[in-house]
């Protein structure tokens, strides 16, 4: 885990070059040259440095950045981005957003499919995705409470911290068989803008 104010370009390509798998979050910015790029502390992380990294077998990695998935416009007949340079670095699979996506859903989002990996490590990434986003389309308020409190003690979360409160404030606001990711239209919209990238 690299704390984001160390998050420097160097320290991020340290860290791949040995990583079996991982997981980039923070803000992105989209360059019509080369893609999604992330915004590290003292650059972008583009899809040119990450072609750097030496080539050999890796695991998955999750972007959760807005339009981490997007590739370059210019030039026409080449794919070149975030994704396509982490495939070109040996890891197996990408799985990023094509647009803009909100904290509170990329929080979700990851947290389920981290949890979904470990329990069906046999499933393909691909349906690891669908499932997770046919979890968070039909899970009740009172489903989303009791996975909060679970997964606030799995990972040792305190109850006052930040991102805590804000899901529980934000999921009080429902009833307890209401469906909250499913009522919000954009939460629905940004759940289906992750997309799974590989070989």
């Amino acid at each position: 885990v690299i704390p984001r104010d160390a998050m420097t370009i160097e320290t991020v390509l340290n860290g791949l070059v040995e990583a079996s798998s991982a997981v980039l979050s923070g803000h992105a910015q989209h360059s019509l040259a080369e893609g999604g790029g992330l915004v590290l502390a003292d650059g972008i992380l583009s899809a040119e440095l990450v072609e750097r990294l030496p080539v050999r077998s890796r695991g998955l990695v999750f972007l959760s950045s807005c339009s981490s998935g997007q590739i370059a416009s210019e030039p026409a007949d080449e794919s070149i981005g975030l994704p396509n340079a982490l495939l070109h670095a040996g890891f197996h699979g990408v799985e990023a957003a094509l647009w803009p996506v909100g904290d509170r859903t990329a929080f979700i989002t990851l947290a389920k499919l981290l949890q979904t990996q470990r329990q069906y490590p046999h499933l393909a990434p691909h349906e690891q995705l669908r499932r997770v986003r046919r979890w968070l389309r039909t899970a009740t308020t009172s489903q989303l409470h009791q996975w909060v409190a679970e997964l606030s003690a799995h990972i040792r979360l305190d109850d006052d911290s930040a991102m805590i409160r804000d899901l529980r404030d934000w999921l009080n606001r429902y009833a307890p068989k209401a469906t909250p990711m499913d009522d919000l239209i954009s939460y629905l919209f940004s759940i289906s803008k992750h997309v799974f990238f590989n070989t």
